[in-house]
């Protein structure tokens, strides 16, 4: 009953902690200032995400990002199986406006972070109280503010509970622990870009091989004593983060393809892959950017979303670990952090090159100074901790109550410098960054259309679909403007193309429709088009659609027709948009005589055409359009995206994770009855 009651205060006084920072970032919780740089795009793609699937819909296609791309990308870098994005549609559910429920995750999500940080630092130090300041210290850091500026959340909560459960499986050789491990890598490689974890975790080892060689072999000796008892879970496990890994392959398959490029990403990359980053340069922004560090020591007042601070507390903690005698374990500590902020260093040594001429996967990854929040930042903080502890232990009879549990002088006046420098300064800074925030109202990111009305007897009939444009201009994605070859992020590549070489207006024009009936199609072989011809078709809406051939087809150049395309509108007998999804559009027809139809939607070889159930081809039309024959009379004609078996995928990796994640609950259940049976 006594370690019940003592486990339960501790997690009330974390908890209490966790309110204060609530109540500290409330502007930005409660939607009175705005979201800023990337967390406006996860912003953007988790409620499209959200939307469909709270509907039974897994968007494989996003008919809004640059008049249509695949949404692989973005479902890479939310990590869509992840269960706890899942508490966004229950809290809807329970009334909680879209906006205010996914900020609600959001800072739930954080506190599931800071708890695995209180653990970790808890499993390694074997000290309760040195856990809960370090939980203090790391939760009134900067770290909290890149909820409303960045996405790394996403890559730091997992990575910090993988840590977690790694410790605690080689002290204990638990099932629970060896489930942990599988649970969060199947995050961590769903998640966007899994390669900031590999570099920390494979350099982690080398160090510990180094270090403790002989520790490790024994280690490794158990590790595999545990694999023979328990072949069936060590089996499972394997399947299950395989399971998780085929997404990210399959994604990495497709950019090789060369549909869809990121040119601000791969744009001097000597891989041909669309993801492949160029080598970076320290101008590019590397861990030495000048606006992370402004306000390190002072400046506070100018205090905004993005840069790092620490509360001062810390740096006095570091200091005094300097004045006792070094350990093994803290030369490792700091080797591990300084050799990863070498690599953020970029072109400034010949370390990086080196990784990214000799490791693959450096290839494919860009922003080093995301290692400053997600594992620069945590483990200064232990680091400086440990100094702090060993000092205390240094100095013989000066151990406070919060180390060893025993009372001393020193307690009271170590509370309160702890809780002024750790606690008060930070709040005081925060106030700061409220003053300095952008208030902005957060339903202007939602884009318009992009939730499903199910209402209808027919369940996948867009809410207010509509056959022209006018209206989607509100979308940035959409816009058509004069664009460099710099200017998009994500695109299908034929799209990129067209728009930078092309007259923008007239495509604008053209793109106001979504679908244009033709009587004559000319054909050609792959990109050889004169565009020339294709925008003055745009200009005067000529009545001639240009296709890629596919089996030899003749050019139908038939004069007797309209001069003039036929631009679909609502209300036509012979047209009926009856279903819509992001991966699927039902259309009816009743024509006099066969037309060509080109939907404005890009066409993208994963997309497959059926008419009354038989497929049909889908030529690439006007450049970078679907265009397939209708027959004439009445047909049903089916637009799909994505093979279903891909699609059934998905949805079994929704239930994969939560059977994993429930698993896990009911087995850390199982083993807390069992200890409190025990006692």
């Amino acid at each position: 009953m006594t370690s019940l009651l003592s486990r339960l205060k501790i997690y009330i006084i974390l908890t209490c902690g966790f309110l204060l920072w609530i109540w500290s970032f409330r502007g930005y919780i409660f939607n009175e200032f705005g979201l800023v740089s990337d967390a406006v795009s996860y912003y953007d793609h988790i409620k499209f995400y959200i939307d469909n699937i709270a509907k039974g819909i897994f968007p494989l296609w996003d008919p809004y990002w640059n008049n249509g791309s695949p949404n692989e990308f973005f479902l890479r870098r939310i990590g869509p199986y992840n269960p706890f994005l899942f508490s966004i549609i229950l809290f809807n559910k329970l009334g909680i406006p879209y906006t205010n429920a996914y900020l609600l995750f959001l800072s739930l999500y954080y506190f599931v972070g800071m708890l695995g940080y209180y653990q970790l630092v808890k499993q390694v130090s074997k000290d309760k109280r040195l856990a809960v300041l370090a939980y203090f210290l790391l939760m009134f850091s900067s770290l909290g503010t890149l909820n409303f500026s960045s996405f790394l959340l996403l890559i730091f909560v997992p990575m910090v509970w993988f840590f977690f459960f790694f410790f605690r499986f080689i002290e204990q050789y638990d099932r629970i622990s060896a489930l942990g491990m599988t649970f969060c890598l199947m995050l961590i490689v769903t998640t966007y870009i899994p390669f900031y974890f590999l570099t920390i975790f494979f350099l982690f080892l080398i160090l510990v091989m180094i270090f403790y060689f002989k520790d490790a072999n024994i280690v490794l000796k158990k590790i595999i004593i545990f694999v023979i008892k328990n072949k069936g879970l060590f089996f499972l496990c394997t399947v299950f983060v395989i399971c998780a890994l085929i997404p990210g392959i399959n994604f990495m398959r497709a950019a090789k393809s060369s549909e869809f490029d990121l040119p601000e990403r791969s744009f001097n990359s000597a891989i041909v892959n669309a993801v492949a980053v160029g080598k970076q340069s320290v101008v590019q922004g590397g861990i030495v950017s000048p606006t992370i560090f402004s306000r390190l020591f002072g400046g506070y007042a100018q205090m905004k979303l993005g840069v790092l601070y620490i509360p001062p507390l810390v740096y006095l903690f570091f200091i005094l670990g300097l004045l006792t005698r070094v350990k093994k374990r803290q030369v490792m500590i700091f080797l591990w952090g300084g050799l990863i902020a070498l690599m953020g260093l970029y072109d400034a040594t010949p370390f990086y090159g080196f990784l990214k001429q000799y490791i693959f996967y450096f290839n494919y990854f860009r922003n080093f100074q995301f290692f400053i929040w997600i594992f620069l930042l945590p483990l200064f903080i232990y680091l400086s901790l440990d100094h702090l502890k060993s000092f205390l232990e240094a100095v013989g009879n000066w151990k406070p109550r919060w180390i060893n549990g025993k009372s001393s002088r020193w307690h009271i006046p170590l509370f309160i410098l702890v809780f002024t420098g750790g606690i008060i300064h930070p709040l005081t800074v925060y106030d700061f960054l409220r003053k300095n925030a952008v208030i902005t109202n957060l339903y202007d990111y939602d884009r318009r259309g992009t939730a499903f009305d199910f209402s209808n007897k027919d369940k996948f009939i867009l809410k207010n679909f509509r056959f022209d444009r006018i209206d989607e201009g509100s979308d940035k994605n959409s816009r058509l403007s004069n664009y460099t070859p710099m200017s998009f992020y994500y695109a299908v590549k034929n799209y990129r193309f067209l728009l930078q070489n092309s007259d923008n207006q007239a495509l604008k024009q053209y793109l106001r429709y979504k679908f244009v009936f033709y009587d004559q199609v000319k054909f050609h072989k792959n990109d050889d088009i004169d565009l020339k011809e294709l925008t003055l078709a745009f200009e005067e809406n000529k009545n001639i659609a240009f296709a890629v051939l596919k089996n030899n087809e003749k050019d139908i150049l038939n004069f007797n027709t309209a001069e003039k395309a036929d631009y679909i509108l609502e209300g036509r007998l012979d047209f009926k948009v009856k279903g819509y999804t992001s991966n699927k559009v039902h259309i009816q027809t009743n024509l006099s005589q066969a037309k060509f139809l080109v939907y404005n939607d890009n066409f993208y070889s994963d997309w497959k055409a059926f008419i009354d159930g038989r497929e049909s081809p889908i030529y690439r039309s006007n450049y970078s359009f679907k265009g397939v024959w209708i027959p004439e009379g009445a047909h049903d004609i089916v637009f799909r995206f994505g093979q279903p078996i891909w699609l059934a995928y998905n949805y079994f990796l929704i239930v994969l994770f939560m059977f994993v994640f429930g698993w896990l609950i009911q087995q850390v259940i199982l083993t807390k009855k069992e200890a409190t049976v025990e006692q």
